[in-house]
């Protein structure tokens, strides 16, 4: 057979293969336009197709590949023409009519094969919005946390006495959170409600903060599933202190409905928990090798806290360093309390130079976000004087002024070398600490800054003494504390009042630098009482919300 008879039947094909697709066409309009009215079904042709019925349009090709389509085109015909002896080419007519009928094949054969990619992604869009709308978001065995959202704090201020709430779970897939905060030891029941008629099946669940924190699988600590309407209620004792929070959910997660919540203390009520960990910011001499290293630097502040229902933790650092030294070791000891507790954040309650180790670790090292407060006790700010003087940075100083106190530090950080006390001292001063320390260290807008100052007196000033609750200072911070007046005016014999102002100011305290902390031992601390101010502290963070 020659080139001219082969390029004569594909054009052949191509003709049949349009003129079958046209058929077919005719078919399947025909069969949509005049339905079957007998036999088809056993329902009436009026209801099978009553003019109301839509009419699904063919969805176009999405994506094949247009050789493809022709090749299967060409399989198909020979297999609807196998077995028939096809007239010859000339039925079709001549040459000319042969090339006409070619044209107007690939005209439409490229219409029909043409894919528009913009199309087949719609369609693609389509088919998998489709898909998610069949797929159920939640199934009844998920876990409601997958879906949690915190809608308010059910106790604001920490009173348990009895608090309720009410919320509504509005779509499926819902779980809505209360967080509390309660005291370890403490006994809680707490009650869910359908209101209005509502006929979802309720469940009730207490989890612990890692529920809200994510730094951790959380635990269940009480849970409970009611009938359709009918209440949820647990009871439970608080394992520990801090933020916790009640999960409303339906059994199934798709029931909707209005409800009431409420939660209340029946035992261990007097006990008291801030939101967050309290931890204590020791200053200078607030570890081992120091004067201090027999007794707890905060004299039994952790202990009575602790005792009152509060999460309190004493990380240690360096006895004498700069901040920078001091705040990595306090950041990295924070870190782990966060790790083990799930807390969202930690209030920071510092003395003296652990105010300022506070502060490096909330902007050098960018802990805002895990910061609430800072609190800073005597804390000093703009530097002490005592530093400027044991620096050599007072003219004028009498040296016989000076030696008792470089005595006194070197005792305090259990070291009689001097350089090792002025390397102490350095990053005290009231240079360095204006200068360089306050600018690189700008209040986070994250975090709320309290200060507290203290105040003592001389032993032969009377009238500072009755003004002061009889306050005067201890004998081993006399040379200071008349060097702190002669420079600065009033202070606690370490650090100046001006000084320890900073943010939100709380007042002053009828304490010397030691009395602040129930230093030594509380031997001599009789005009004031140090664990009751550190309890004073923890109420305002609580009621605060802290």
């Amino acid at each position: 057979m020659n080139a001219g008879s082969n390029r004569a039947d594909k054009k052949y094909l191509k003709i049949r293969y349009l003129k079958n697709c046209i058929l077919l066409g005719s078919l399947l309009f025909g069969f949509f336009l005049f339905p079957c009215t007998q036999g088809c079904g056993d329902e009436p042709a009026d209801k099978r197709l009553d003019g109301k019925e839509e009419f699904r349009e063919p969805k176009e090709f999405s994506g094949m590949d247009k050789e493809m389509h022709k090749e299967h085109a060409v399989e198909l015909h020979e297999a609807f023409e196998a077995g028939r002896d096809a007239d010859s080419i000339e039925s079709y007519g001549d040459a000319d009519s042969v090339e006409t009928h070619d044209q107007i094949f690939e005209e439409v054969a490229d219409s029909l094969y043409e894919t528009d990619e913009g199309a087949a992604e719609s369609i693609k869009g389509e088919q998998d919005t489709e898909s998610h709308e069949i797929e159920p978001r939640c199934r009844q065995n998920d876990d409601p946390l997958k879906f949690l959202s915190i809608d308010k704090d059910l106790v604001p201020g920490g009173d348990l006495q009895k608090s309720t709430a009410q919320s509504r779970l509005d779509s499926d897939c819902m779980a809505i959170g209360f967080s509390f905060v309660a005291a370890k030891g403490m006994t809680l029941e707490a009650k869910l409600t359908p209101l209005g008629g509502a006929r979802f099946a309720p469940r009730l669940q207490v989890f612990d903060t890692f529920a809200i924190s994510k730094r951790g699988p959380a635990a269940i600590l009480a849970q409970d599933m009611s009938a359709p309407g009918h209440a949820a209620d647990v009871s439970f004792q608080v394992p520990w202190s801090g933020e916790h929070v009640l999960v409303v959910s339906s059994a199934d997660l798709h029931g909707h409905g209005t409800f009431a919540i409420e939660v209340h203390c029946t035992d261990g009520c007097s006990l008291s928990a801030t939101r967050y960990p309290i931890v204590l910011l020791h200053g200078i001499a607030g570890w081992k090798g120091g004067l201090l290293n027999v007794v707890d630097y905060f004299f039994e502040v952790q202990d009575t806290l602790i005792k009152d229902g509060y999460d309190v933790y004493a990380p240690v650092s360096a006895s004498f360093n700069d901040q920078n030294v001091r705040a990595v070791q306090f950041a990295g000891q924070i870190d782990d309390i966060l790790a083990s507790t799930g807390a969202v954040k930690v209030n920071l309650v510092a003395h003296s130079q652990g105010g300022l180790d506070g502060r490096y670790i909330i902007s050098s090292m960018g802990y805002g976000d895990r910061v609430s407060a800072l609190v800073t006790v005597s804390t000093p700010h703009k530097g002490t004087s005592i530093a400027d003087a044991i620096m050599g940075l007072v003219p004028g100083l009498a040296q016989d002024m000076i030696a008792p106190v470089v005595d006194f530090i070197g005792k305090l950080l259990g070291t009689g070398d001097e350089q090792d006390i002025k390397a102490a001292m350095k990053v005290l001063t009231t240079d360095y600490v204006r200068n360089v320390f306050n600018p690189a260290n700008p209040d986070d807008p994250r975090v709320l800054y309290f200060s507290f100052a203290g105040h003592t007196c001389g032993k032969a000033d009377i009238i500072c003494q009755v003004r002061n609750n009889g306050e005067s200072v201890d004998p081993i911070l006399i040379a200071s504390f008349r060097i702190m007046q002669i420079l600065e005016g009033d202070n606690d014999g370490l650090v100046g009042v001006e000084s320890a102002k900073y943010g939100n100011f709380l007042g002053l305290l009828s304490a010397d630098h030691w009395d602040e902390i129930g230093q030594l031992a509380d031997v001599v601390n009789l005009s004031f009482n140090h664990k009751k101010f550190y309890e004073d502290i923890a109420a305002m963070l609580a009621k605060m919300g802290f």
